[in-house]
């Protein structure tokens, strides 16, 4: 199991072995297996769309390419796959906006996808019987995880080798530096493989890394007068804070959750725990423990309700799926 998502009362789960599992969380009886259906190859990330579709990324291997694919849970089966050359190791997905077309009120436009692959990361348009690759940089190491910032431009990317990029589509992609992207310095980074990432509250951006550390980092893309070349656009940025150096001694994590409207991060390590902290403050604000003998957490989404207020968890561990609910206070 690789990577949970959450939409209109449904969590789609994605399996290593290349199979996707669509459960009920509204269930009478708890939560509710409705569909398993293949996958094309080994999934590594996923999420929901719209009521009927979700985007998948797959791996690849030597017998089936590095795609993502666009899939509807209606008709079960893909709509749309984009091809790479080499693997996929992971993908983000811009919330596209709400379709115009009378007829079909539930297809979304072309989705804006950024997918971290073999040695690059490439940004393609995905929707029905329609894909085309818009931008693509070579970064000499693998991206393993992606998230766009602050709108459709700004995408940070995590390498193998530890490092972060920042990308934007709007200027030339032979402008990004391979180690660095956009960024004028390089301490932007981990010691080791950033397989997480994730971006919040317009340039606030989140990073998990085999290295045990989960750092906030402030990430901006401003205009002045001389900027970037000939583009006006300065990138920057600063490490706020690191909350797992804050707390108590933390296993890698192995997935990063959200919360932009609660300001908070939560991570799955491979101590059997859940942690949520704070992103301004890195203060820790609770520890879960996962279910003892179902292994580590593999997956980790963080949903907020704003009407109670509740985040809820959801961390998958190879076959079982849990949810944790955590009530805030409201200032």
């Amino acid at each position: 199991m690789d990577q949970s998502a959450t939409g209109q009362g449904l969590v789609a789960v994605g399996y290593k072995r290349g199979v996707v599992v669509i459960i009920d969380q509204n269930a009478t009886n708890g939560f509710d297996r409705l569909a398993a259906e293949p996958a094309l190859g080994d999934i590594t990330s996923i999420r929901w769309v719209s009521r009927d579709l979700f985007v998948y990324s797959s791996i690849g291997d030597d017998q089936l390419p590095g795609c993502v694919v666009l899939f509807s849970k209606d008709i079960r089966q893909p709509i749309e796959r984009r091809v790479f050359p080499g693997s996929v190791f992971g993908a983000s997905c811009l919330q596209p906006m709400p379709s115009t077309d009378t007829v079909a009120t539930d297809s979304p436009a072309l989705l804006t996808i950024a997918a971290g692959i073999t040695r690059g990361m490439s940004v393609v348009n995905i929707g029905r019987a329609c894909s085309y690759e818009k931008f693509k940089v070579n970064t000499g190491t693998d991206i393993l995880s992606t998230t766009f910032i602050n709108g459709p431009n700004v995408i940070a990317g995590g390498g193998r080798d530890g490092r972060i990029r920042l990308f934007d589509t709007r200027i030339d992609a032979k402008l990004h530096k391979p180690t660095r992207g956009l960024l004028s310095t390089d301490n932007c980074r981990h010691s080791i493989s950033v397989h997480g990432l994730h971006s919040s509250q317009g340039w606030m951006l989140a990073s998990a890394s085999m290295d045990s550390q989960v750092r906030v980092w402030d990430v901006r893309m401003t205009r002045n007068g001389t900027g970037y070349k000939k583009h006006g656009y300065v990138p920057s940025v600063a490490c706020l804070n690191n909350p797992v150096g804050q707390t108590e001694h933390m296993l890698a994590p192995c997935r990063l959750g959200f919360s932009a409207k609660l300001d908070v991060v939560a991570a799955a390590s491979s101590d059997s725990h859940v942690r949520m902290w704070s992103m301004t403050s890195g203060k820790l604000l609770r520890a879960l423990p996962l279910a003892a003998g179902s292994g580590s957490c593999q997956a980790l989404d963080l949903e907020y309700d704003p009407a109670v207020p509740v985040a809820t968890l959801y961390a998958c561990q190879q076959s079982l799926v849990t949810s944790y609910s955590h009530r805030f206070k409201m200032n």
